[in-house]
């Protein structure tokens, strides 16, 4: 059906420039509200796009429902330790009653929450917060020219974002800017302005695709401990009953009462990850995810108390992928810093929450542990663009190598990004800083006055 080797020449338009913008945030998920509103609080002028209908990225649309990464175990007790603008969303969200307590796993903790509540309280923090938000618009290229000063790090000439093309049904429109943040987890902007891309041998990690059941019961379903409910499932492969994808998911009860989400699924394209860049791929991927979910919905019915009952009431917008484009920044972080809780002159976030590696052909995860009490930074050049003067990045597509993206592409560690890159933009824009100029001891000053975390004592 396709024609690689088929051409035609699109005539060149003109793109009215409908907006201009201090700082410029593509992607609307948890990292790209929080870099838009920190940007906002310091007196930028800040756009927001998101292509989808909602603010949240996975944790909205793509029924995610739990924060991981705000704890840290001490040995004794679980400590929140990242906090700022992550803390203020899963507080107002204990407000509304729309977050459950802390599920202890592995040395760290999931907090399951409300996800319709979480889409309508990122909606009132944005407009509260002075940020416009434009939905269902797809960045379609990036705007760059050299540095206007010539600027070079390490004899390498720099590039400076001038823009970005966005559009929708409406069409195309540009918008000009003083500074750019990709938060949209594939790196689609840094991408298009060309920065480069962290390229490893093999696949990517693997993605699911989240979904939630109703009419379980609680208290019987939840008799059955993650390591039980795995060993039932491989049971059920070994036995031939079910060809499950994985064997080693978790499933997580929801406030209010809301049934419980289902972390089971793997999507595998010919026998490895699939590619979340591929449109064919992807595709398939979208529909693969809704039969498996039926799929899970059978084997629990049959095989697992308490799910005797159980009906499918959400299945995702799109899945939930956790790895694709890895932007080269300034630094790459590491899986050993990970693992031996490495710290920064520059660290801009805590974080303790583990390797956490979907990868390779098994049915299975593999993850690192960190020693108790124990946690690791993540510095500042992670979120700034090798080779430009004003992009940064946030979430999942942040400067590291796959292990350690494994590891702070969780929740809590990308908003906490998020927070930051926002405040080094808003702050460059407003000293005249180029991302080589970025001062990290001031940006951590900023940070630390906006209640985060940036280091953490157990004394």
């Amino acid at each position: 059906m396709s024609s690689p080797d088929k051409k035609i020449t699109i005539p060149a338009k003109e793109v009215p420039v409908l907006y201009d913008a201090d700082v410029l945030v593509a992607g609307g998920g948890l990292a790209g509200v929080c870099a838009a509103l920190a940007a906002a609080r310091d007196g930028a002028r800040v756009l927001l796009l998101e292509a989808a209908g909602s603010l949240g990225g996975i944790a909205s649309g793509g029924l995610l429902a739990t924060f991981g990464g705000y704890y840290l175990y001490d040995g004794k007790k679980f400590v929140q330790i990242v906090k700022g603008l992550p803390g203020q969303i899963l507080e107002k969200l204990y407000r509304e009653g729309a977050a459950g307590e802390a599920v202890i796993y592995r040395k760290t903790a999931n907090v399951p929450y409300d996800v319709s509540m979480l889409q309508r309280l990122l909606d009132q923090m944005v407009q509260d917060g002075g940020v416009k938000v434009l939905f269902h618009q797809q960045v379609r290229a990036v705007l760059t020219n050299e540095a206007s000063d010539g600027g070079k790090k390490g004899g390498i000439p720099e590039k400076q974002v001038a823009g970005l093309v966005a559009g929708g049904k409406q069409g195309d429109f540009a918008v000009s800017c003083r500074t750019l943040i990709d938060c949209t987890g594939d790196g689609d902007a840094a991408f298009f302005a060309g920065a480069k891309i962290l390229e490893e041998p093999g696949d990517y990690q693997h993605s699911s695709a989240l979904f939630h059941l109703s009419d379980v019961d609680i208290e019987q379903a939840m008799r059955v401990s993650r390591e039980s409910l795995t060993a039932i499932s491989q049971r059920a492969v070994d036995r031939g009953l079910y060809d499950l994808p994985r064997v080693d998911g978790g499933i997580v009860p929801l406030p209010r009462g809301a049934g419980v989400r289902c972390n089971l699924t793997r999507l595998l394209w010919e026998g490895r990850p699939v590619n979340p860049l591929d449109r064919e791929e992807m595709s398939w991927a979208e529909m693969e995810g809704r039969r498996q979910a039926y799929l899970y919905l059978d084997f629990l019915r049959n095989q697992v108390p308490g799910y005797e009952m159980a009906k499918v009431t959400r299945l995702p917008e799109f899945p939930g992928v956790r790895e694709s484009r890895r932007v080269k920044g300034r630094y790459v972080m590491t899986e050993d810093e990970i693992n031996r809780g490495a710290k920064f002159p520059d660290g801009i976030l805590c974080c303790a929450w583990p390797v956490e590696l979907h990868a390779g052909s098994g049915r299975g995860t593999s993850w690192g542990q960190p020693a108790d009490g124990d946690y690791y930074q993540v510095p500042l050049d992670c979120l700034l663009a090798e080779g430009f003067t004003n992009l940064y990045m946030a979430g999942r597509c942040l400067s590291a190598t796959r292990g350690a993206q494994a590891a702070v592409r969780v929740c809590a560690a990308a908003m906490a990004a998020g927070e930051a890159a926002g405040l080094a933009a808003a702050m460059a824009v407003k000293r005249g800083w180029s991302t080589a100029e970025v001062d990290p001891a001031a940006v951590r000053r900023g940070l630390a006055e906006n209640g985060v975390c940036i280091e953490f004592s157990k004394d």
